[in-house]
């Protein structure tokens, strides 16, 4: 039986390291952003803010309603962590 042998390949240089590591993050940015998004949303509804959509952080006014009902957040946080 003939013995199968892969072709040799050689090992990435620095440069080719250097794009695939620049091509990777360029990927995990939207996820990253979608990730942010989805805290900020599941917060709002921990909350009992319904109001605030995906849209809203992209502007002032439309990140001013949702923060108002979050005042007081952090000092609930750490009094439930004791």
């Amino acid at each position: 039986m003939k013995e199968e042998r892969l072709p040799t390949v050689p090992a990435p240089g620095a440069g080719e390291m250097g794009k695939r590591k620049l091509v990777c993050a360029y990927r995990r940015i939207p996820g990253n952003r979608n990730q942010a998004l989805n805290r900020l949303h599941t917060l709002f509804l921990s909350r009992g803010i319904t109001t605030a959509a995906k849209k809203d952080p992209a502007g002032a006014e439309g990140r001013a309603e949702p923060a108002r009902g979050l005042a007081g957040f952090e000092r609930e946080a750490a009094g439930m962590k004791r």
